[in-house]
C-alpha cells in the first residue's frame, strides 16, 4: 500500500544507510533529505492542532541532518526535548512532488514526537508525513497538574472525547492538506491528497481503523468487563479502569453530548472521513466488534506484540479484527514478546 513513490530525488541525495549498523533493507534511510516544520492547524479555534510535518527536503549545503525537538505544550511543568534526524524549515524538494500523505497519530496521551523517528523515515522515502496534538488527550492530560486536574476529571474528559474527536482530526489534518499544498498555502505542491495513509499507535490505531470506516461497538467491551469484574489482577490493570469504570458507564453522555445517533452498547455509525486510502494501525486499542468492519476496504497492515499490557484483548483480538476486515488487501504482523510500546520512541 505504501510502495506508490518514486525512488530518484532531484539531487544527490543523503547516504543509504540505517541508524544501526545492523539495519535491515527497510530500515535504511531513504533518497531524500527530510525537512521538518512546526506549524497549527486552526490556530483560534476551540481545539488548535499543533502540528509538526516532515517531507523531502533540499540540503545544497549538505548540513547533517539533526534536530532537537522542543515539546512544551503544557501549562504549569517544562517541557522536554528529544533529539532526531531532520533539517528545521528546509526547502522543499519539489521535484518528485506532490508527495502521498502519512498522517500519524499518537497515542492516548501521547505527544507527536512519539513517532518522529517514523516521520522522518518516510520522509526519506517520498512522504510528506503530518502528526499533530490530539489536544485534550496528550501528555499534558496524565502528567500536568494544570491540564488533568485535581480530581482528574481533565484527564477523563480528554478520553472520552477522544473517542469521537479523533476521527474528526484526520478530516481536519485531510482538509488542511488541501489548503496547505495550494500555490498560496504552507506547502505549495508538496501534498498528493490524492493518495493518504493513516498510521497510528493504541488508541491512534483506533483513530486509523474508523478513519477507514470501522464503527465502534461496546458491546463487547460489556461482556468482557462483567466476565472479568471479579478478577483482582485485571480490574487493577489500566485497560479495565479506562473501558470499564471510565469509557463504558460513560457511553450514553457520550453520544448524546456529540449528537451520535446510537443506543449505548450497539454500534455506532461510520465517521465521516474521507480520502483515506490505507492504514497501519499498531498495537490497537480495543472497542470493536466482529461486525465492526464491514466498512474497512482499503489496504490494513496490522501490527501487534505478543507481550500486551491489555490482557484478553491483545494478539488474538487482532487477529479477530484482521479475519473481519472487509479489505481483500490486509496483513496481521505479531511480534514475539513485544509489548504494547514496542513502535513508540522511548520515552522515561
Amino acid at each position: 500500500a505504501l510502495a506508490i513513490v518514486p525512488f530518484a530525488g532531484a539531487q544527490e541525495g543523503p547516504p543509504q544507510v540505517g541508524l544501526r549498523p545492523d539495519a535491515p533493507p527497510y530500515a535504511l534511510h531513504g533518497p531524500y533529505w527530510v525537512g521538518t516544520r512546526e506549524l497549527v492547524i486552526e490556530p483560534e479555534s476551540e481545539r488548535p492542532l499543533p502540528l509538526t510535518v516532515w517531507y523531502p527536503a533540499l540540503n545544497p549545503d549538505g548540513v547533517t541532518e539533526e534536530i532537537t525537538y522542543i515539546y512544551d505544550s503544557f501549562v504549569s511543568i517544562e517541557g522536554f526535548t528529544q533529539p532526531g534526524h531532520a533539517i528545521a524549515d528546509a526547502a522543499p524538494d519539489t521535484a518528485d512532488g506532490p508527495y502521498p500523505l502519512v498522517i500519524l497519530s499518537h497515542g492516548l496521551c501521547s505527544y507527536r514526537y512519539n513517532f518522529a523517528y517514523l516521520g522522518e523515515h518516510l520522509a526519506s522515502h517520498g512522504f510528506l508525513v503530518m502528526a499533530v496534538d490530539q489536544t485534550g488527550d496528550t501528555l499534558g492530560y496524565s502528567t500536568d497538574p494544570e491540564l488533568r486536574k485535581v480530581d482528574w476529571s481533565g484527564f477523563v474528559e480528554g478520553l472520552l472525547n477522544a473517542f469521537i474527536y479523533r476521527p474528526a482530526d484526520v478530516q481536519r489534518q485531510i482538509d488542511y492538506a488541501d489548503l496547505a499544498t495550494a500555490q498560496d498555502g504552507d506547502l505549495p505542491g508538496l501534498i498528493d491528497t490524492d493518495h493518504i495513509a493513516v498510521v497510528g499507535h493504541s488508541l491512534g490505531g483506533y483513530t486509523a481503523l474508523t478513519a477507514a470506516g470501522a464503527q465502534v461497538d461496546l458491546g463487547p467491551t460489556k461482556d468482557w468487563c462483567a466476565a472479568n469484574a471479579g478478577d483482582a489482577v485485571v480490574t487493577a490493570n489500566s485497560l479495565y479502569v479506562m473501558g470499564c469504570q471510565i469509557l463504558f458507564p460513560s457511553e450514553s453522555q457520550l453520544l448524546t453530548m456529540h449528537g451520535i445517533e446510537a443506543n449505548a452498547g450497539g454500534m455506532w455509525p461510520p465517521f465521516d472521513v474521507t480520502g483515506v486510502d490505507a492504514i497501519v494501525p499498531l498495537s490497537l486499542s480495543a472497542v470493536f466488534g466482529t461486525e465492526s468492519f464491514d466498512n474497512v476496504t482499503v489496504p490494513t497492515l496490522l501490527t501487534v506484540g505478543t507481550d500486551e499490557y491489555s490482557l484478553d484483548l491483545n494478539h488474538e483480538h487482532a487477529l479477530m479484527i484482521y479475519e473481519n476486515l472487509a479489505s481483500d488487501h490486509k496483513g496481521l504482523i505479531v511480534f514475539d514478546n513485544a509489548n504494547h510500546f514496542f513502535p513508540a520512541t522511548e520515552c522515561s
